[in-house]
C-alpha cells in the first residue's frame, strides 16, 4: 500500500477545505420588479418657455435613460425632448424638417435606431408634405417623402430595414433600408373632399394591418372606422362600424403581444381572434394607450386622467394616477421605469406633465 506523506495529506485537506468551504461570493439576488400597482409616483411638467403650447403625444425609449417623445409645440422648436435618466432636453429639428412641422410618432428598434415621423403643412399649395426623422447612433437624417400629399400619423420600426409608416388618405410606406416604398389602402373610398386617416400601423410575421377612420360630410358623430389588411397582395376591409360606444366593435390603436393582435378604444382592451374581435378587459372610461408586459400585467391609461391596472384576476384603478385635469397621451415602461405623458394647462399655458413609476 503506498502511503501519503504528512505534508501532502494536509495540502489535499487545505485544498477540499477552500474549495468547499470558503466561497465567500455572496448569492446574487434578483432585483425585485413591482407591480404598477406598488409604484412611488413623482411629477414633472416639460414645456418650452416660449410657447404657448407643449404638447407631446408619443413616447418611446431603449431603456430607462435613453427615452424620446414628440409632438407639437407653438413655437420653434420644442417639439421633441431626450430623457437621459435624469432630466429632458429638447431636441432642435427646426434646420432639418423646417418651423411649423408637426411631429406625431416615435419609435425604435435599439438605441441607434430611432425614428420620428410627422408632417410640414405647406401653406402656398394646401399640402402636406410627409417626412421621418431617423438617429442611426451618429447622427439625425431626414427622409422625405417626395410627391405625396399625406399626414404622418404613426410608425413602427421593425429593424433598420424594415419601418412602416402610416397616415391620412389611406397613405402606408414601407422603409427597407434603401428606399421608400409607398402604398395607398384603396379598399376604402371615401367621398370627394374627405380624408381616409390611417392612425395606426402593426406587423404581425409580414403581413400589415391598420385602423383607420373616415368622417362623412365632417359629421364627427358619424364617423366610420374600419380595419383592415393585405390578403393577396390586396388590402381588404376586414371589419368596419359606425361610432357609437355601444357599437364600438374594435379600438382607435393597436398593439401586437406574443403575435397575437390587441386594440384599445371604448369599451377598454380588445382581442382579435378567429378573425373576431371581442372585449377582453372592459373599463369604465375609454381606452387610448396600454403597455401588455403578460396576460397578468396590462397597464391602461385614458384620456380622462384615468388608469388601469389588470393583474390578471381583476381589474383596478390606480389612484395615484387619477388627475381628471389630465389628458393621457402615451406611456413607456421597462422592467425599472414607467413613463406617463400628459397634457395639463397651467397658468394659461399647455404643458406636457411627466409621470414617472417606480
Amino acid at each position: 500500500m503506498k502511503c501519503i506523506s504528512k505534508t501532502r495529506l494536509t495540502l489535499i485537506i487545505t485544498l477540499i477545505f477552500f474549495n468547499c468551504s470558503c466561497d465567500t461570493t455572496a448569492p446574487i439576488e434578483k432585483e425585485e420588479i413591482k407591480s404598477p400597482r406598488d409604484y412611488s409616483w413623482s411629477v414633472d411638467t416639460v414645456y418650452k418657455a416660449t410657447s404657448f403650447q407643449t404638447l407631446m403625444r408619443s413616447i418611446w425609449g431603449s431603456d430607462e435613460s435613453n427615452v424620446y417623445m414628440c409632438g407639437h409645440s407653438s413655437g420653434p422648436g420644442g417639439d421633441a425632448w431626450h430623457y437621459d435618466g435624469d432630466k429632458w432636453e429638447e431636441l432642435d429639428f427646426n434646420k432639418l424638417v423646417g418651423f411649423g412641422a408637426f411631429l406625431t410618432s416615435v419609435d425604435g428598434s435599439t438605441a441607434n435606431n430611432v425614428w420620428l415621423v410627422g408632417y410640414n403643412p405647406l401653406s402656398w399649395d394646401n399640402t402636406n408634405q410627409p417626412y421621418a426623422v431617423n438617429y442611426n447612433g451618429t447622427k439625425w437624417n431626414m427622409y422625405q417623402l417626395k410627391g405625396i400629399d399625406s399626414k404622418i400619423f404613426d410608425v413602427l420600426v421593425e429593424s433598420e430595414d424594415r419601418v412602416w409608416v402610416c397616415g391620412s388618405n389611406g397613405i402606408v410606406a414601407n422603409y427597407n433600408g434603401i428606399k421608400w416604398e409607398v402604398d395607398t389602402i384603396d379598399a376604402v373610398t371615401p367621398k370627394e373632399n374627405e380624408e381616409y386617416n390611417l392612425t395606426n400601423i402593426k406587423i404581425i410575421n409580414g403581413k400589415p394591418y391598420t385602423i383607420g377612420f373616415t368622417i362623412p360630410d365632417g359629421i364627427v358623430y358619424q364617423i366610420i372606422y374600419y380595419f383592415c389588411t393585405k390578403e393577396d397582395n390586396q388590402w381588404v376591409v376586414k371589419e368596419q362600424y359606425k361610432y357609437t360606444v355601444e357599437e364600438a366593435r374594435f379600438g382607435y390603436n393597436l398593439d401586437v403581444v406574443n403575435g397575437k393582435l390587441f386594440s384599445i378604444g371604448e369599451q377598454g382592451l380588445y382581442k382579435y381572434e378567429n378573425n373576431t374581435w371581442s372585449v377582453k378587459i372592459k373599463t369604465e372610461k375609454e381606452v387610448t394607450r396600454m403597455s401588455y408586459k403578460n396576460a397578468n400585467d396590462i397597464l391602461l391609461t385614458s384620456g380622462f386622467g384615468v388608469a388601469y391596472h389588470y393583474n390578471g384576476e381583476d381589474l383596478i384603478e390606480i389612484k395615484e394616477l387619477n388627475k381628471p385635469n389630465i389628458i393621457y397621451r402615451d406611456l413607456w415602461r421597462n422592467d425599472k421605469l414607467t413613463i406617463v405623458i400628459g397634457e395639463l394647462t397651467e397658468n394659461n399655458q399647455d404643458k406636457t406633465i411627466v409621470l414617472y413609476g417606480k
